[in-house]
């Protein structure tokens, strides 16, 4: 099961995100020092630690799957990720907990990365 979407969506996400030139620096920035690459291999790592609790959990599994994500693909994902994981904790500081709620939930609707990897390869 590939993770990457084909869809068209994913396709003008990716676009509209590096149309910016700001986002587009960033991805350079990450590429040329390793970050990328790093992400990757934390990405392994936490399967290694899935496998404990779960230990249907294939890593290897994870390991092909990120193999067919490209590099802009990856970080898109790691900043969209990172971007949703800020809004809950500014929501939190501001102790709007309406707001918290709905941002977990809309959050939780989105097949993000991590998710996908889950799915596919036996870690939920």
């Amino acid at each position: 099961m590939a993770v990457l979407m084909s869809a068209p969506v994913m396709a003008d996400a990716l676009d509209a995100f590096y149309a910016d030139a700001e986002n587009a620096r960033g991805f350079a920035a990450a590429q040329a020092s390793g970050q990328i690459a790093q992400g990757r291999q934390r990405m392994l790592a936490m399967c290694a630690e899935a496998k404990l609790k779960t230990p249907a959990a294939d890593c290897g599994c994870v390991e092909r799957e990120l193999a067919g994500v490209s590099d802009r693909a990856f970080y898109f994902e790691s900043v969209l990720a990172y971007r949703e994981y800020q809004e809950k904790v500014d929501a939190l500081r501001a102790e709007d907990t309406a707001r918290y709620a709905q941002l977990k939930a809309q959050h939780a609707q989105r097949m993000g990365l991590a998710r996908r990897l889950e799915a596919a390869c036996g870690m939920v």
